[in-house]
């Protein structure tokens, strides 16, 4: 068992919005047990874990644009965001094994979590163009203003999920056959409470207005009181979010797979075949998913395996997928399904005498019934409808092994596309009397005479990322045996992204590239210890070692998501949100 304690502070300081950050991590983990019999073994696992996270934002300042358009935003706050989330699990497991060949688990286990998000925050952002003329004697400082304005977020969520699960699953060995199969009986128990709006003021959104006051009305029936009625009067509120739910289910899920060895004549086959199956109480959904895979050792004098698997997979959706965008919940979701087809190959192999490993994998992945989502900073904003079919196409290669004797250095590369096509989406352009598509804040004659209806066909999925490549190298200091650095490099391309206009066929703008170099310098305080017979306290321990790590070593500002404003003109601005900077991090781990 063990308990941890770690504080973000000291990291979320490095970010673009400054001010108070104060976020707590708890988390206690147990395993323990006892033999009953030499064949019947009882278990407790227990977890436990508290999230806190409180924020008082101040400032924040970005620059972004290029030479020829560099904008800077500048935002003051006022206000507060607090979010907890707590989680605890509880499992009781009984085991029985009769022989090496037979094992048999029976398990029961509570989980609960609950989860609060509140906050409100006020903000008045400037949205300015520098001057980047260095002839100029304004160089680098504000040329004029694009636009000014003022938001409030404002959110009180509060949900709470309790799951009981009954479980038994065993395997056996039985004439060259290996079993497994597995039962599992669930019954789930959500209260959601869920309440958002955002209020913008800005060219294109809430201004004031004279009321312009046209009757008295009474607040309620049986109310003396009166309140004025204006079609003028009342503040138009953006992404308004608010809905109380209640979801009682039961779930029944079951698998059984069969694998099993064959010796041939040039080789070794190995082969699994299985079968899964769900029940859902809420929408009566039964699913069944079959799955094959076969691997081959041809036993050449080059030591290669092939694989090859398919099969087919159904994912039930969990409360977060059935709830819409308005918070309304979709009593008619189904599960989403997705057929996979996998070819891979592993080449194990000596180099320097030093053993190392080359695995590669080409996979196709046809999705159905997929419940299109959207990446809302952090958070993911579902459908909640069935609504969409798309695929995966991609490959994979790995290489890793002792680079250097003794440790291991690892590098890897990937191609992937990943689309979608929703069946119910559309768009109208419009065009004046010039032919000139209508753009707002861009064209200046906005009168519409002709429109063109489009269904944009396949768009890239949240998750389309191209090309992405991996390298983590270790080394030991020279004459330094104690001390080793180590350096990691990632490259991807940019995913995509959108207007939060919750169009998915506008999602089709990139983000910048992703690139990060980290180092690191750990020192062994034990090896001498080891060189030697270990005395004192030094014999209780078996590792100690202290390092100190640079992370985003070239302090690259990586977008991780994009705030959106507009300005005078209704011209709409993605702010890039960045990953922190550069950052040092010194430790030291002990383990007895």
């Amino acid at each position: 068992h063990g308990f941890r304690y770690r504080t973000n502070q000291y990291l979320l300081r490095g970010l673009q919005t400054q001010g108070d950050y104060q976020p707590r991590f708890y988390d206690y983990q147990g395993y323990f047990t006892y033999d009953i019999t030499d064949e019947w073994e009882l278990g407790v696992l227990a977890n436990y874990s508290k999230n806190q996270y409180r924020f008082v934002p101040e400032t924040r300042e970005t620059e972004f644009g290029n030479v020829n358009e560099a904008l800077k935003l500048t935002v003051f706050f006022q206000g507060n965001e607090i979010d907890e989330y707590e989680t605890g699990m509880g499992a009781l497991t009984l085991g029985y094994r009769p022989d090496n060949a037979t094992e048999l688990k029976f398990i029961t286990s509570i989980y609960r979590t609950v989860e609060t998000e509140t906050f409100d925050i006020e903000g008045a952002y400037s949205l300015d163009e520098l001057d980047k003329d260095p002839a100029s004697e304004q160089f680098n400082e504000v040329k004029y203003n694009r636009g000014a304005g003022g938001f409030i977020q404002h959110a009180r969520n509060d949900l709470v999920a309790n799951v009981f699960t009954l479980q038994h699953r065993g395997f056996t060995l039985f004439k060259g056959i290996k079993w497994d199969w597995g039962m599992r009986y669930n019954i789930e128990q959500i209260e959601d409470k869920f309440s958002e709006w955002e209020y913008q003021d800005s060219a294109g959104y809430s201004v004031t207005q004279d009321p312009g006051i046209t009757e008295w009305v009474y607040t309620s029936p049986d109310s003396t009181q009166v309140q004025p009625v204006s079609p003028r009067s009342s503040i138009e509120l953006r992404e308004v979010r608010r809905n109380a739910t209640e979801v009682y289910s039961q779930r029944l899920m079951g698998y059984a797979q069969a694998g099993k060895r064959f010796q041939l004549n040039r080789g070794e086959l190995a082969t699994v075949v299985g079968l899964r199956s769900n029940y859902w109480s809420y929408n009566n959904q039964i699913l069944v998913s079959p799955r094959a895979s076969v691997s081959y050792d041809p036993r050449w004098k080059r030591d290669w395996v092939f694989r090859a698997a398919w099969g087919l997979y159904h994912q039930p959706p969990f409360y977060r997928e059935m709830r819409d965008l308005n918070g309304n919940i979709n009593p008619d979701i189904k599960a989403q399904t997705s057929i996979h087809y996998v070819l891979g190959a592993d080449y194990t192999f000596k180099l320097w005498q030093r053993p190392f490993k080359l695995t590669n994998e080409l996979y196709y992945k046809d999705y159905r019934n997929l419940i299109p989502y959207e990446v809302d900073n952090v958070r993911m904003r579902y459908y909640a409808t069935n609504n969409a079919r798309g695929h995966s196409v991609g490959a994979d290669a790995r290489i890793y092994g002792e680079f250097v004797k003794g440790i291991e250095s690892w590098a890897s590369i990937g191609v992937m596309q990943t689309l979608e096509d929703l069946s119910d989406d559309s768009y109208t352009l419009y065009y004046n009397s010039d032919g000139e598509e209508i753009i707002q804040g861009y064209t200046f004659n906005s009168t519409a005479v002709d429109s063109q209806i489009f269904f944009p066909g396949q768009v890239p999925r949240p998750t389309d990322q191209r090309f992405r490549f991996g390298l983590y190298f270790q080394d030991y200091v020279p004459k330094i045996p104690s001390l080793k650095v180590n350096v990691q490099f990632q490259l991807a391309t940019g995913l995509p992204f959108g207007p939060p206009s919750y169009e998915r066929y506008k999602d089709t703008l990139r983000m910048p590239p992703y690139r990060r170099v980290d180092m690191g310098f750990s020192y062994d305080l034990l090896r001498a210890n080891r060189v030697k017979k270990s005395t004192g306290v030094a014999r209780h321990i078996r590792e100690a070692w202290i390092a100190i790590e640079v992370f985003n070593m070239f302090g690259i500002n990586n977008v991780i998501s994009y705030l959106w404003i507009r300005d005078i003109s209704g011209r709409r601005y993605g702010i890039p949100n960045y990953l922190t900077n550069r950052r040092i991090n010194l430790s030291l781990h002990v383990r007895f």
